[in-house]
Parts: C-alpha cells; structure tokens; sequence
C-alpha cells in the first residue's frame, strides 16, 4: 500500500478508484487548498506521500529529495486504468 497525497488539479472522483485499490489517498484540498507547489511538497515529505499530479511546475523539484512526484497528463481518456498501473510500476521500482 502507498501513501498519496493528489494535488488539487486532480479530481476527488480518482480517490475512490485508488482507495479501493488498497491505496492511503489524501486529497490536497482536504488539507491545503491554495497553497504553493513548494508548501504542497512540503507537506507531501512531512507526511511521507507521494504526488500524484497534472501540474508540471513540481518538476523543479526534481533535485530535492521526495518519495515520488507522478505527473500525468490532464488528456488522458481512462485517468483511473492509466494511474494505477503507473502506481504499480513506479512501486515495484522501489522494492
């Protein structure tokens, strides 16, 4: 199970696919709507998750330690399909 902290560009209705999944999901806006990209990382290293997001500005951060930061692109037809099994590829890396 991973823990995942969605950022605020990703829609609520992901949670249920990636909770039913067995996945720890907490949504940004539950915590801090509104903040900045740097508070949002922050706060994703204070609680040990890793981002799932739309916003390709967190890849500046690229050089800072993190537990993982998924970009994924705002077109994709099936966001559910294509973000598990990015989740499942990306956990068995970290084995």
């Amino acid at each position: 199970m991973s823990k995942i902290l969605l950022d605020e560009n990703i829609p609520i209705s992901l949670m249920k696919h990636l909770k039913k999944a067995g996945h720890d999901i907490e949504h940004i806006n539950s915590r801090c709507k509104g903040k900045t990209d740097k508070e949002v990382l922050d706060y994703a290293l204070k609680s040990k998750r890793i981002i799932l997001t739309i916003d390709s500005d967190f890849s500046k951060f690229k050089k800072i330690k993190h537990y993982g930061i998924i970009k994924i692109s705002a077109k994709l037809l099936y966001p559910e399909k294509v973000v598990l099994e990015l989740l499942e590829l990306f956990l068995r890396q970290m084995v």
